[in-house]
């Protein structure tokens, strides 16, 4: 009977603090319920079990043998006689057989289970912080050495007993070589092995956490804040602690080369990008360089990469809590002394910068049966800012344009899209297309004629209809976040680039608002028509499709690789 209350108290605070976000995916869902379920609970009908049938229950019970048990096996090397519908998948089902269920019987006797202990990260303490002060954005409270501490309290959502932590510890060598590279991506996959068991009882217990290795090592939790500080804890000394055997390196080895194959099977316009993608990896590394750095790692040089991207780092953590400022500072020395590390630079990562024009083309021959053509620009002539609320405008504009024409009309593909891209600190626009019919050269025919039908209709759009767009963004920009993670989401770009003045958004806002529509003409012909900057023509053709699926390009530089491309183009060290 405990037990019992305790779990509806539980879901009972879980939808109390649940996260939604009132978007069209909201309303639609509340449109479909209504159609299949009476108005009084379409809010609450997914909570009900108030009909059920107990003989259909047991009746369904009793057909739960092992005899009628399916497991499935799946490896290249498993026996089969026939190929799945639809999947054209090699495909075997056999019954159980009594010589497998009387084995299963013998290991049963060898196998204890008992049930599993009381997940301690429950809350039952829903208590707010009490304060006067009101945070516009987050603040730099504590620097001590080489550990500093940016804290806030939420603005919109401080009704709600959630915080989260982010720890940031970067280091200038975490990724400047290929072993370097390849051992972050095994350690962070043994980690998440490792960290299994404590990230289900933190989601058991409505919390997350997550590690990842971007430029050096980022461990977050967030969720209910009673047992936070104690989880925040309990990751730092689990991700320090752990070790690791032969076989698990094996098998995180065998993780890697599956997740190089896939990304060699994408759809074809995921390959499309796949250039672009790897250039925003400074250094990048081939695949060829990363299989055969992955052969030399060993378990020891896990542990010994594990250990010297905390020692070489300084430590930063951001901390957006339902906690005072002193017990948020007091969690992170705690938390710093468990880490010891001795770093001293705030490190923030290279990043390509476009200083010229640079035409660049790449072309691949994809294993499926579809075409694709992306064409993404750059121009030299704008900041950050600027090019971000220009690009963006722009993208709103031209995506229902480029769609109406080329699938619409002209019924070129199935997959079409028209956006804002970045790369480092600049933005750019993209057009981005597959077909199963239509070869790369047929479609930059159609590319170059609606880039030129859409100046056109840039020139002669009215103001009126200009300022709508810019309004449109410009309430999207200022609309307060709908959830608390969406709250702290928005300040942690600013927070990886040392912008502790939270001001990036204030910035784009303002941008926003002074800009005209000679501006978007202006950026629009640099970019796209004269090509001022960085111009990318990625191009996939299908297997059966010969080499002529590529159209002839004049005064553009075809590359065999990113990283080829990538040595040729300045770099950005330690940029903002």
């Amino acid at each position: 009977m405990l037990e019992k209350n305790i779990y509806f108290v539980i879901k009972i605070k879980t939808l109390s603090y649940n996260s939604i976000v009132r978007d069209m995916n909201y309303i639609q869902q509340l449109s479909n319920q209504m159609l299949n379920i009476p108005i009084p609970h379409v809010l609450d009908a997914n909570y009900i079990a108030d009909r059920f049938d107990p003989k259909a229950i047991s009746s369904r019970l009793a057909k739960l043998t092992p005899y009628n048990a399916k497991i499935w096996f799946i490896a290249p090397n498993e026996p089969h006689n026939k190929e799945a519908y639809f999947l054209n998948a090699p495909d075997q089902v056999d019954k159980i057989n009594s010589q497998q269920y009387q084995r299963c019987s013998e290991l049963k006797k060898e196998m204890h289970f008992s049930l599993p202990e009381l997940n301690p990260y429950i809350a039952h303490d829903f208590c707010l912080i009490k304060s006067s002060r009101h945070y516009q954005h987050p603040e730099l409270v504590d620097e001590q050495g080489n550990v500093r501490v940016v804290y806030m309290l939420s603005r919109y959502f401080a009704d709600e007993p959630k915080g989260g932590i982010a720890i940031d510890l970067r280091n200038e060598q975490s990724s400047k070589t290929v072993k370097a590279q390849v051992s972050a991506a095994l350690l962070e996959y043994l980690a998440s092995l490792k960290l299994s068991q404590l990230s289900y009882e933190a989601s058991v217990a409505g919390m997350e956490l997550v590690v990842s290795s971007n430029l050096g090592l980022q461990l977050k939790a967030s969720g209910y804040t009673q047992h936070l500080a104690e989880l925040t804890t309990k990751m730092v000394k689990a991700f320090l602690t752990f070790t690791i055997s032969a076989d698990e390196v094996t098998q995180a080895k065998s993780w890697y080369r599956e997740q190089l194959e896939v990304s060699n099977n994408l759809k074809a316009f995921e390959l499309a990008m796949q250039p672009k993608q790897r250039l925003e990896k400074v250094p990048y590394f081939e695949e060829e360089q990363r299989l055969k750095a992955l052969e030399t790692i060993t378990e020891n040089d896990i542990l010994n990469y594990r250990q010297e991207i905390i020692d070489n780092a300084a430590l930063q953590v951001i901390i957006f809590d339902n906690l005072t400022q002193k017990q948020g500072i007091d969690i992170i020395k705690s938390i710093a002394h468990l880490l010891n590390n001795k770093g001293k630079n705030w490190w923030r990562g290279d990043i390509i910068a476009v200083d010229k024009q640079h035409k660049v083309n790449f072309q691949h021959q994809a294993n499926s049966t579809d075409n694709a053509l992306a064409e993404i620009f750059f121009s030299t002539e704008y900041d950050r800012d600027i090019g971000f609320v220009l690009s963006n405008i722009l993208a709103n504009i031209l995506h229902p344009w480029f769609f109406e024409q080329l699938k619409t009309q002209e019924q070129l593909a199935y997959a079409v899209f028209a956006f804002t891209t970045s790369l480092g600190e600049q933005w750019g626009l993209g057009f981005l297309l597959q077909s199963n019919n239509k070869t790369p050269a047929y479609l930059n025919k159609r590319y170059q004629n609606f880039y030129q039908l859409a100046f056109k209709k840039l020139n002669a759009m009215p103001k009126k209809e200009f300022e709508q767009y810019k309004k449109a963004l410009l309430t999207e920009m200022e609309q307060p976040p709908q959830t608390f993670y969406e709250e702290i989401d928005r300040f942690l770009p600013d927070f990886a680039r040392n912008n502790f003045a939270f001001d990036s958004r204030k910035k784009l806002i303002k941008v926003l608002k002074t800009v005209t529509q000679q501006d978007l003409l202006t950026f629009y012909n640099n970019a796209v028509l004269q090509q001022t900057g960085l111009a990318f023509f990625l191009q996939i053709i299908a297997k059966e499709v010969n080499k002529e699926g590529y159209p002839q390009l004049k005064n553009w530089i075809t590359y065999r690789t990113a990283s080829e491309l990538q040595k040729i183009l300045p770099i950005e060290v330690d940029a903002k």
